[in-house]
């Protein structure tokens, strides 16, 4: 993104339908419409030169009109038989020009577009064509920006290629075959856990190993966790919890550069440190390299105090904090006391930043952010796409890098009251106004999915075939983990067609 900064994106040209390149809403026929709403329907935009697509708008009719596309997908790519998805979304049935942003990076790094198609999936009015009245890409076309993206691009297609043929040959247990290629390439298949469990589950048939190197790598959902960030290091610290059974007593990190977990403690207590707790708070002096934990929450018949909230100025070696009913005094003319409120303090500004939280019956919040999207449905479909709603989870942010960071948490299931999460997303922002959210659940399972693997899916039989019956078991168990850990997701001989 530093090398795009210098060049502002700008309208691409492209050749298509005439109608589509100019923007004329008082003529209802300048347009593009499809013979029918029967799919595939599609218009494919031809680049005049290899560019980063960034954005795309759709001008409309002076007046709604039933042939508005309610529904669409656009992919792009270097040519038009592969194609990457770069947006899924839908118009408004107006007459007001709207503005998207396509997808443009791939793993960290742009990539660029020679044609960019749109596929549209439905109109406004159930039995109408579609119709597009005009479309305008805005983006990056400049050879110094581009060249080296697409140098890049070639350079990754190569090796998802090479990683297809390892694939190949680990299933058809080609040992001499994947191991010369991957020591002459030193291109790595996935994550080091996942060929760690390949080699347990698959080599070995042991079956007991895989659980254990399940159990190292995996932290327990929870909820009222803390975490902190040693934005120097990259490194994040989590500790304790509530899985909605117990307070838990382990100490993690995890490393940004890396990708990986790591437990440096399985109980904090025995090692010195503090008790089993949740509802507690942590911050950390990333000068000194010291982290600190204050509080925890108490049983109703034991408790004497509310949730607070602290956080540390690390210039002056300071730990502010503010909440929870220790705080007896009534005559603080500047902040009613409160539970379950959020506290931040600013290093340049030297200020404290409060917000929300609760005073008896009383909500002190402002609606920052809402999601109108409420429904079951919804959720399921965007899952790996964005966190459900929860609370008790940990977001932290890092300034230097512009990531926020977010872990666990309780999603409120009334049905399931005990159940808690255990994804971890990164929040990066890529642009003033453009947020991606990433998912990095870097452990076994994913609640809804396992749910779904056991409600939907017909039950995994135990392996019967030998080293095949262990690899089609190992293939579907990564299926359940992030796509950047695993395995490519296709196989080398889906490529060959008759």
């Amino acid at each position: 993104m530093a090398a795009l900064g210098a060049a502002e994106p700008r309208v691409l040209t492209y050749t298509i339908h005439k109608n589509v390149l100019i923007n004329n809403p008082s003529d209802q026929s300048s347009r593009w419409s499809s013979d029918s709403n029967n799919p595939p329907q599609f218009l494919i935009l031809r680049l005049e030169k290899p560019a980063i697509a960034m954005v795309i708008k759709f001008g409309k009719y002076e007046k709604a009109h039933v042939c508005n596309l309610k529904k669409f997908k656009i992919y792009g790519g270097l040519n038009d038989e592969h194609m990457t998805e770069l947006l899924q979304s839908g118009l408004c049935n107006d007459n007001v020009e709207e503005t998207f942003n396509l997808k443009h990076e791939l793993h960290g790094k742009m990539f660029p577009c020679s044609f960019i198609k749109i596929v549209p999936i439905m109109s406004h009015g159930p039995s109408f064509n579609f119709s597009i009245w005009f479309v305008e890409l805005r983006g990056v076309d400049d050879p110094e920006i581009v060249d080296p993206s697409l140098a890049w691009f070639n350079t990754y297609r190569e090796r998802e290629a090479i990683r297809l043929c390892l694939k190949h040959f680990r299933q058809q247990n080609y040992t001499e075959a994947f191991e010369s290629l991957q020591k002459r390439t030193k291109i790595t298949l996935e994550h080091p856990m996942l060929t760690e469990l390949h080699d347990k589950l698959v080599i070995n048939d042991d079956f007991e190993g895989c659980e254990r190197v399940i159990e190292e790598a995996a932290k327990s959902m929870r909820g009222g966790h803390q975490m902190a960030i040693d934005m120097e290091a990259q490194v994040i610290y989590l500790i304790g919890g509530w899985d909605g059974i117990m307070d838990l007593s382990d100490f993690w990190s995890f490393s940004v550069e890396s990708g990986r977990w790591s437990r440096l403690s399985s109980n904090t207590e025995q090692d010195g440190g503090p008790s089993a707790r949740s509802c507690h708070k942590m911050c950390l002096d990333g000068k000194k390299k010291l982290i600190y934990t204050l509080g925890r929450y108490l049983d109703s018949r034991t408790r004497n105090a509310s949730p607070l909230k602290m956080c540390i100025d690390v210039e002056k070696s300071t730990i502010y904090v503010f909440g929870g009913r220790i705080l007896t005094r009534d005559d603080c003319p500047a902040l009613p006391s409160r539970n379950g409120h959020s506290m931040l303090f600013h290093p340049g500004k030297r200020l404290l930043y409060i917000f929300a939280g609760q005073k008896g019956k009383e909500f002190l919040r402002s609606c920052v952010y809402k999601n109108e999207n409420m429904g079951h449905h919804y959720w399921t479909k965007m899952q790996n796409v964005e966190p459900c709603p929860r609370f008790a989870h940990q977001l932290v942010f890092d300034h230097i890098h512009k990531v926020h960071y977010l872990f666990g948490g309780n999603p409120g299931k009334f049905s399931v009251p005990k159940m808690r999460l255990d994804d971890f997303w990164s929040l990066k922002n890529e642009l003033s106004a453009t947020f991606r959210l990433l998912a990095s659940n870097l452990f076994s399972r994913q609640n809804s999915k396992q749910e779904r693997m056991i409600t939907d899916s017909e039950p995994l039989s135990p392996p019967s075939d030998g080293f095949a019956g262990r690899t089609q078991l190992y293939d579907t168990l990564v299926s359940f983990f992030p796509e950047h850990m695993t395995q490519p997701r296709g196989n080398l001989v889906d490529l060959i067609t008759f």
